[in-house]
């Protein structure tokens, strides 16, 4: 799987996510001020999902219908890296599993998720 996390993501998280062999583009590795229909374009080109706590993205994908590889809307309650790593990692198997070409957001306890057009 690929991603490109969102500058908005914690490096932690981004760090775990290489650890387990997942292909990560970190936002915050590109250029200060990439617009968020960059990054689009950018995972678009590479094929790779955007993981995000934005909810622009989902603006952008449902909405605007702006075609998308796939979003994982990250909507965890807790504001400190340890218990939002610790979620990443209990959500981890459906995400990978299903974000392809799917707009999911994923919470404490819960998974939606929608088909991209």
């Amino acid at each position: 799987m690929k991603i490109l996390a969102d500058a908005n993501i914690e490096g932690a998280l981004v760090k775990w996510l290489r650890a387990k062999q997942v292909d990560v583009l970190w936002a915050c590795e590109l250029p200060d001020g990439t617009p968020d229909t960059a990054l689009v374009e950018r995972a678009n080109s590479e094929r790779r999902i955007l993981l995000t706590y934005d909810r622009d993205f989902g603006d952008l994908a449902i909405r605007q219908r702006l075609a998308i590889t796939g979003v994982v809307l990250l909507r965890f309650k807790p504001r400190k890296v340890v218990p939002r790593l610790a979620l990443l990692q209990k959500h981890w198997p459906n995400i990978e599993q299903r974000a392809l070409n799917h707009f999911m957001v994923v919470t404490d306890s819960t998974i939606r998720v929608r088909p991209l057009v």
